[in-house]
Protein backbone atom coordinates (compact mmCIF):
# COMPACT_ATOMS: atom_id res chain seq x y z
CA UNK A 1 0.00 0.00 0.00
CA UNK A 2 1.36 3.71 -0.88
CA UNK A 3 2.68 5.65 1.91
CA UNK A 4 0.64 8.53 3.14
CA UNK A 5 2.94 11.33 1.48
CA UNK A 6 0.56 10.39 -1.50
CA UNK A 7 -2.45 11.92 -0.38
CA UNK A 8 -0.51 15.52 -0.37
CA UNK A 9 0.68 14.27 -4.28
CA UNK A 10 -2.80 14.09 -5.02
CA UNK A 11 -3.81 17.18 -3.41
CA UNK A 12 -1.59 19.66 -4.85
CA UNK A 13 -2.06 17.54 -8.00
CA UNK A 14 -5.90 17.67 -8.63
CA UNK A 15 -5.79 21.57 -7.78
CA UNK A 16 -2.95 21.78 -11.18
CA UNK A 17 -5.23 19.58 -13.21
CA UNK A 18 -8.37 20.56 -12.26
CA UNK A 19 -9.99 18.45 -15.24
CA UNK A 20 -8.76 15.41 -14.00
CA UNK A 21 -11.62 13.89 -12.70
CA UNK A 22 -9.63 9.94 -12.68
CA UNK A 23 -7.09 11.34 -10.59
CA UNK A 24 -9.84 12.68 -8.22
CA UNK A 25 -11.49 9.58 -7.39
CA UNK A 26 -8.19 7.83 -6.73
CA UNK A 27 -7.52 10.57 -4.71
CA UNK A 28 -11.12 9.89 -2.46
CA UNK A 29 -10.14 6.43 -3.05
CA UNK A 30 -6.95 6.91 -0.90
CA UNK A 31 -8.45 8.67 1.77
CA UNK A 32 -11.06 6.27 2.29
CA UNK A 33 -8.11 3.62 2.40
CA UNK A 34 -6.21 5.73 5.26
CA UNK A 35 -8.86 6.57 7.22
CA UNK A 36 -10.04 3.21 7.75
CA UNK A 37 -6.83 2.76 9.39
CA UNK A 38 -7.11 5.63 11.90
CA UNK A 39 -4.87 7.93 9.96
CA UNK A 40 -5.42 11.59 10.42
CA UNK A 41 -7.15 12.33 7.29
CA UNK A 42 -9.45 15.88 7.99
CA UNK A 43 -7.42 17.98 5.92
CA UNK A 44 -7.69 15.79 2.79
CA UNK A 45 -11.28 15.36 3.33
CA UNK A 46 -12.12 18.69 3.79
CA UNK A 47 -9.68 19.37 0.95
CA UNK A 48 -11.37 17.24 -1.25
CA UNK A 49 -15.03 18.51 -0.45
CA UNK A 50 -13.71 22.00 -0.97
CA UNK A 51 -12.50 21.33 -4.49
CA UNK A 52 -16.28 19.70 -5.17
CA UNK A 53 -17.71 23.14 -3.84
CA UNK A 54 -15.90 24.91 -6.50
CA UNK A 55 -15.44 22.83 -9.28
CA UNK A 56 -18.28 20.61 -9.26
CA UNK A 57 -21.75 19.78 -7.31
CA UNK A 58 -22.80 21.12 -4.08
CA UNK A 59 -25.08 17.85 -3.70
CA UNK A 60 -21.63 15.74 -4.05
CA UNK A 61 -19.80 18.22 -1.75
CA UNK A 62 -22.90 17.59 0.70
CA UNK A 63 -22.35 13.40 0.46
CA UNK A 64 -18.60 13.48 0.88
CA UNK A 65 -18.83 15.72 4.43
CA UNK A 66 -21.29 12.57 5.39
CA UNK A 67 -19.08 10.40 4.15
CA UNK A 68 -15.93 12.18 6.16
CA UNK A 69 -18.08 12.26 9.29
CA UNK A 70 -18.60 8.35 9.15
CA UNK A 71 -15.29 7.74 8.46
CA UNK A 72 -13.64 9.28 11.37
CA UNK A 73 -16.09 10.48 13.68
CA UNK A 74 -18.42 7.49 13.07
CA UNK A 75 -21.73 8.93 12.98
CA UNK A 76 -24.04 9.19 10.34
CA UNK A 77 -25.21 12.77 9.00
CA UNK A 78 -27.48 14.08 7.09
CA UNK A 79 -27.38 17.33 5.77
CA UNK A 80 -29.97 19.72 3.51
CA UNK A 81 -28.13 21.39 0.88
CA UNK A 82 -29.05 25.91 1.51
CA UNK A 83 -26.19 27.35 -0.21
CA UNK A 84 -22.64 27.09 -0.26
CA UNK A 85 -22.37 29.40 3.24
CA UNK A 86 -24.44 27.06 4.32
CA UNK A 87 -21.88 24.14 3.26
CA UNK A 88 -18.89 26.04 4.50
CA UNK A 89 -20.60 26.31 8.21
CA UNK A 90 -21.16 23.20 8.32
CA UNK A 91 -17.83 21.64 7.20
CA UNK A 92 -16.11 24.30 10.10
CA UNK A 93 -18.17 22.30 12.23
CA UNK A 94 -17.50 18.75 11.34
CA UNK A 95 -14.14 19.44 10.73
CA UNK A 96 -13.42 20.52 14.42
CA UNK A 97 -15.15 17.64 16.24
CA UNK A 98 -13.02 15.67 13.23
CA UNK A 99 -9.50 16.81 14.08
CA UNK A 100 -10.30 16.53 18.36
CA UNK A 101 -11.13 12.65 18.10
CA UNK A 102 -8.12 12.63 15.50
CA UNK A 103 -5.98 14.40 17.80
CA UNK A 104 -7.00 11.98 20.81
CA UNK A 105 -6.02 8.96 18.88
CA UNK A 106 -2.65 10.39 18.11
CA UNK A 107 -2.40 11.25 22.04
CA UNK A 108 -3.00 7.71 22.82
CA UNK A 109 -0.47 6.29 20.47
CA UNK A 110 2.06 8.01 22.22
CA UNK A 111 4.76 5.95 24.35
CA UNK A 112 5.64 8.64 26.71
CA UNK A 113 4.00 12.13 26.00
CA UNK A 114 6.08 13.42 29.49
CA UNK A 115 8.80 15.70 28.39
CA UNK A 116 12.37 14.17 28.78
CA UNK A 117 15.28 15.92 30.20
CA UNK A 118 18.37 14.19 29.27
CA UNK A 119 21.61 14.93 30.83
CA UNK A 120 23.87 16.43 28.35
CA UNK A 121 27.48 14.85 27.89
CA UNK A 122 30.84 17.24 27.93
CA UNK A 123 31.17 17.71 24.33
CA UNK A 124 28.07 17.51 21.90
CA UNK A 125 28.01 16.40 18.51
CA UNK A 126 26.25 17.11 15.77
CA UNK A 127 26.00 14.24 13.11
CA UNK A 128 24.50 14.89 9.24
CA UNK A 129 26.07 13.72 6.05
CA UNK A 130 26.94 15.32 2.82
CA UNK A 131 26.28 18.94 3.59
CA UNK A 132 28.17 20.32 0.96
CA UNK A 133 26.08 18.57 -1.47
CA UNK A 134 23.34 20.90 -1.02
CA UNK A 135 22.51 22.72 -4.30
CA UNK A 136 19.57 25.95 -3.64
CA UNK A 137 18.61 28.61 -5.95
CA UNK A 138 20.59 31.10 -4.11
CA UNK A 139 23.71 32.45 -4.35
CA UNK A 140 26.31 31.82 -1.66
CA UNK A 141 27.10 34.90 -0.96
CA UNK A 142 23.39 35.62 -0.14
CA UNK A 143 23.17 32.64 2.11
CA UNK A 144 25.93 33.49 3.99
CA UNK A 145 25.08 37.22 4.85
CA UNK A 146 20.84 36.13 5.36
CA UNK A 147 22.55 33.77 7.97
CA UNK A 148 25.25 36.23 9.28
CA UNK A 149 22.52 38.93 9.61
CA UNK A 150 19.76 36.41 11.53
CA UNK A 151 18.44 36.66 15.01
CA UNK A 152 18.14 33.52 16.91
CA UNK A 153 14.58 32.86 15.95
CA UNK A 154 15.34 33.38 12.61
CA UNK A 155 18.24 31.12 12.75
CA UNK A 156 16.06 28.58 14.44
CA UNK A 157 13.89 28.16 11.55
CA UNK A 158 16.52 28.05 9.24
CA UNK A 159 17.76 25.33 11.05
CA UNK A 160 15.12 23.21 10.89
CA UNK A 161 14.56 23.86 7.10
CA UNK A 162 17.76 22.46 5.90
CA UNK A 163 20.81 21.15 7.63
CA UNK A 164 22.67 22.63 5.42
CA UNK A 165 22.42 26.04 7.12
CA UNK A 166 23.73 24.28 10.18
CA UNK A 167 26.79 23.83 8.44
CA UNK A 168 27.13 27.05 7.39
CA UNK A 169 27.20 28.32 11.30
CA UNK A 170 27.32 25.34 13.45
CA UNK A 171 25.94 27.15 16.84
CA UNK A 172 23.36 25.57 18.76
CA UNK A 173 20.03 27.05 19.46
CA UNK A 174 18.77 28.22 23.34
CA UNK A 175 15.35 29.29 23.76
CA UNK A 176 16.02 30.00 27.19
CA UNK A 177 19.58 29.75 29.31
CA UNK A 178 19.28 29.07 33.34
CA UNK A 179 22.27 29.01 35.37
CA UNK A 180 22.27 27.84 38.84
CA UNK A 181 23.33 25.65 42.07
CA UNK A 182 20.09 24.12 42.73
CA UNK A 183 19.86 22.12 39.50
CA UNK A 184 21.62 19.63 37.40
CA UNK A 185 23.44 20.59 33.85
CA UNK A 186 20.64 19.62 31.38
CA UNK A 187 18.69 20.04 28.41
CA UNK A 188 15.23 20.32 28.11
CA UNK A 189 13.85 20.61 24.77
CA UNK A 190 15.10 24.09 23.65
CA UNK A 191 16.30 25.57 27.30
CA UNK A 192 19.78 24.18 29.09
CA UNK A 193 20.15 24.43 32.60
CA UNK A 194 23.39 25.05 34.25
CA UNK A 195 25.03 24.41 37.40
CA UNK A 196 27.58 26.60 38.42
CA UNK A 197 30.11 24.22 38.48
CA UNK A 198 30.08 23.58 34.77
CA UNK A 199 30.65 26.87 33.61
CA UNK A 200 33.44 25.98 31.52
CA UNK A 201 30.80 23.25 29.57
CA UNK A 202 32.31 23.12 25.90
CA UNK A 203 28.66 23.62 24.61
CA UNK A 204 28.40 27.30 25.94
CA UNK A 205 30.48 28.24 22.43
CA UNK A 206 28.79 30.09 20.57
CA UNK A 207 25.44 29.15 22.07
CA UNK A 208 22.41 31.47 20.22
CA UNK A 209 20.18 32.78 23.05
CA UNK A 210 17.59 34.78 21.72
CA UNK A 211 14.36 35.01 24.27
CA UNK A 212 15.25 34.28 28.35
CA UNK A 213 18.62 34.72 30.29
CA UNK A 214 18.42 33.61 33.88
CA UNK A 215 21.06 33.43 36.58
CA UNK A 216 20.34 32.79 40.10
CA UNK A 217 21.11 30.95 43.41
CA UNK A 218 25.19 30.99 42.51
CA UNK A 219 27.90 31.79 44.89
CA UNK A 220 30.23 33.52 42.02
CA UNK A 221 29.11 37.18 41.53
CA UNK A 222 31.08 37.15 38.40
CA UNK A 223 29.03 34.36 36.17
CA UNK A 224 27.69 36.98 33.57
CA UNK A 225 31.60 37.84 32.90
CA UNK A 226 32.80 34.50 32.37
CA UNK A 227 29.61 33.31 29.99
CA UNK A 228 28.96 36.50 27.94
CA UNK A 229 32.26 36.24 25.61
CA UNK A 230 31.21 32.64 24.85
CA UNK A 231 27.41 32.91 24.10
CA UNK A 232 25.63 35.10 21.85
CA UNK A 233 22.54 37.50 22.70
CA UNK A 234 20.02 38.02 20.07
CA UNK A 235 17.22 40.06 20.95
CA UNK A 236 16.93 39.07 24.49
CA UNK A 237 12.88 39.20 25.88
CA UNK A 238 13.23 38.48 29.80
CA UNK A 239 16.50 39.13 31.99
CA UNK A 240 16.93 37.80 35.99
CA UNK A 241 19.96 37.68 37.55
CA UNK A 242 20.15 37.77 40.88
CA UNK A 243 23.58 38.45 43.44
CA UNK A 244 25.75 39.14 40.49
CA UNK A 245 28.30 41.90 39.34
CA UNK A 246 28.33 42.97 35.87
CA UNK A 247 30.51 46.17 34.03
CA UNK A 248 28.80 48.61 32.13
CA UNK A 249 29.36 47.14 29.02
CA UNK A 250 27.96 43.97 30.10
CA UNK A 251 24.66 45.44 31.35
CA UNK A 252 24.38 47.25 27.84
CA UNK A 253 24.84 43.79 26.01
CA UNK A 254 21.72 42.80 28.34
CA UNK A 255 19.68 45.09 26.52
CA UNK A 256 17.62 44.83 23.20
CA UNK A 257 14.66 46.45 20.92
CA UNK A 258 12.85 43.58 21.79
CA UNK A 259 13.36 43.54 25.58
CA UNK A 260 10.47 42.93 27.78
CA UNK A 261 11.33 42.63 30.91
CA UNK A 262 14.27 43.16 33.30
CA UNK A 263 14.78 42.29 36.56
CA UNK A 264 18.11 42.58 38.44
CA UNK A 265 18.80 42.28 42.07
CA UNK A 266 21.16 42.43 44.71
CA UNK A 267 23.23 43.31 41.55
CA UNK A 268 26.05 46.06 41.46
CA UNK A 269 26.82 47.36 38.16
CA UNK A 270 30.39 49.40 37.75
CA UNK A 271 31.30 51.82 35.46
CA UNK A 272 34.67 52.07 33.96
CA UNK A 273 36.06 53.93 36.47
CA UNK A 274 35.29 51.75 39.17
CA UNK A 275 32.56 53.34 41.44
CA UNK A 276 29.23 52.17 40.88
CA UNK A 277 26.62 52.98 37.91
CA UNK A 278 24.41 55.82 38.72
CA UNK A 279 20.65 55.39 38.78
CA UNK A 280 20.57 57.96 35.90
CA UNK A 281 22.29 56.39 33.68
CA UNK A 282 20.42 53.20 34.10
CA UNK A 283 17.04 54.73 33.49
CA UNK A 284 18.14 56.31 30.52
CA UNK A 285 19.29 53.00 28.89
CA UNK A 286 16.45 51.34 29.90
CA UNK A 287 13.80 53.92 28.51
CA UNK A 288 15.25 53.18 25.32
CA UNK A 289 14.02 49.89 24.67
CA UNK A 290 10.83 50.48 23.30
CA UNK A 291 9.15 47.41 24.29
CA UNK A 292 9.82 47.20 27.93
CA UNK A 293 6.77 46.79 30.19
CA UNK A 294 8.83 46.03 33.57
CA UNK A 295 11.95 46.40 34.62
CA UNK A 296 13.49 46.79 38.59
CA UNK A 297 16.90 47.20 39.95
CA UNK A 298 17.31 46.66 43.22
CA UNK A 299 20.21 46.60 45.26
CA UNK A 300 21.57 48.32 48.55
CA UNK A 301 21.62 52.13 47.00
CA UNK A 302 18.76 51.66 44.46
CA UNK A 303 15.10 51.14 44.30
CA UNK A 304 14.13 51.28 40.96
CA UNK A 305 10.62 49.41 39.71
CA UNK A 306 8.15 50.50 36.75
CA UNK A 307 5.68 47.73 36.28
CA UNK A 308 1.93 47.85 34.03
CA UNK A 309 1.01 45.63 37.01
CA UNK A 310 -0.32 48.44 39.95
CA UNK A 311 0.10 45.62 42.45
CA UNK A 312 3.47 44.22 41.53
CA UNK A 313 5.36 46.54 44.60
CA UNK A 314 3.60 44.35 47.23
CA UNK A 315 6.06 41.68 46.36
CA UNK A 316 9.41 43.37 46.84
CA UNK A 317 8.27 45.24 49.99
CA UNK A 318 10.31 42.86 52.27
CA UNK A 319 13.85 43.94 51.00
CA UNK A 320 13.33 47.01 52.13
CA UNK A 321 14.38 46.04 55.75
CA UNK A 322 18.28 45.22 54.66
CA UNK A 323 18.67 47.90 52.56
CA UNK A 324 19.28 51.56 53.05
CA UNK A 325 18.60 53.12 49.95
CA UNK A 326 19.84 56.28 48.34
CA UNK A 327 17.03 56.76 45.15
CA UNK A 328 14.26 55.73 44.39
CA UNK A 329 12.19 55.48 41.46
CA UNK A 330 8.86 53.79 41.26
CA UNK A 331 6.43 53.92 38.14
CA UNK A 332 2.72 53.41 37.67
CA UNK A 333 2.01 51.72 41.23
CA UNK A 334 -0.10 51.71 44.05
CA UNK A 335 0.71 51.72 47.49
CA UNK A 336 -0.59 52.84 51.23
CA UNK A 337 1.13 55.09 52.84
CA UNK A 338 2.79 52.65 55.46
CA UNK A 339 4.36 50.70 53.09
CA UNK A 340 5.40 53.89 51.58
CA UNK A 341 7.12 54.87 54.47
CA UNK A 342 9.36 52.44 54.23
CA UNK A 343 11.03 53.49 51.32
CA UNK A 344 12.33 56.46 53.47
CA UNK A 345 15.26 56.06 55.23
CA UNK A 346 16.25 58.98 57.73
CA UNK A 347 19.46 58.91 56.52
CA UNK A 348 20.96 57.91 53.40
CA UNK A 349 17.35 58.81 51.18
CA UNK A 350 18.91 61.73 48.72
CA UNK A 351 16.63 61.16 45.08
CA UNK A 352 12.79 60.18 45.04
CA UNK A 353 10.86 59.69 42.08
CA UNK A 354 7.00 58.92 41.58
CA UNK A 355 5.95 58.72 38.46
CA UNK A 356 1.88 57.97 38.25
CA UNK A 357 1.85 56.26 41.65
CA UNK A 358 -1.06 56.26 44.37
CA UNK A 359 -0.70 56.56 47.65
CA UNK A 360 -3.74 56.07 49.90
CA UNK A 361 -3.71 56.77 53.65
CA UNK A 362 -4.90 55.19 56.29
CA UNK A 363 -8.65 55.73 55.50
CA UNK A 364 -8.01 54.39 51.79
CA UNK A 365 -8.59 58.09 50.33
CA UNK A 366 -5.62 59.13 47.90
CA UNK A 367 -3.01 61.71 48.82
CA UNK A 368 -2.25 64.59 47.04
CA UNK A 369 0.91 65.93 45.82
CA UNK A 370 1.64 68.20 48.69
CA UNK A 371 0.62 65.80 51.24
CA UNK A 372 3.42 63.35 49.87
CA UNK A 373 5.56 65.51 49.94
CA UNK A 374 5.61 66.76 53.39
CA UNK A 375 5.50 63.01 54.96
CA UNK A 376 8.89 62.64 52.88
CA UNK A 377 10.16 66.23 54.12
CA UNK A 378 8.94 65.08 58.05
CA UNK A 379 10.45 61.49 57.60
CA UNK A 380 14.17 62.39 56.18
CA UNK A 381 16.90 64.06 58.13
CA UNK A 382 16.41 68.26 57.71
CA UNK A 383 20.55 68.34 56.68
CA UNK A 384 20.19 66.21 53.02
CA UNK A 385 19.36 67.60 50.71
CA UNK A 386 16.47 65.36 48.70
CA UNK A 387 15.45 65.63 45.70
CA UNK A 388 12.25 65.43 45.57
CA UNK A 389 9.96 64.93 42.11
CA UNK A 390 6.36 63.90 41.15
CA UNK A 391 4.74 62.82 38.17
CA UNK A 392 1.03 62.65 37.50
Amino acid sequence: MWKKEILDVFRRYTRLFICDKQAVKYYRNEIEKFSALNESTTKYWIDTIKYEINFGKLENASRLLECAAKAVIGKEYHFYIYDKNYLYNKINQIGKKMNEIENRRNFLKMENPVTKVETISSKPMVYFKNPKQQYLCFRRSFIQNLIKTADGRALRKLFTTCKFFYWFKQSPICYRLEICSDKKTSYCQESLYLNEKDINFTGLENLHVYAILEIRKCKSRNLLHKILPKIKLYNIRNVIILDQDLTIFEFFLLLSKQLLMIYLFNVTIFEVSGIQMDAKIFLKEIKNCPKIVHFEFINSKNFILCSTKPTWINRRIHVLENYQHETVYIENQILNIFDFQRFINYETLKNITLKNVKIRNENETEMGKKEIEEIIKAEVNPKNEVCIEIFD
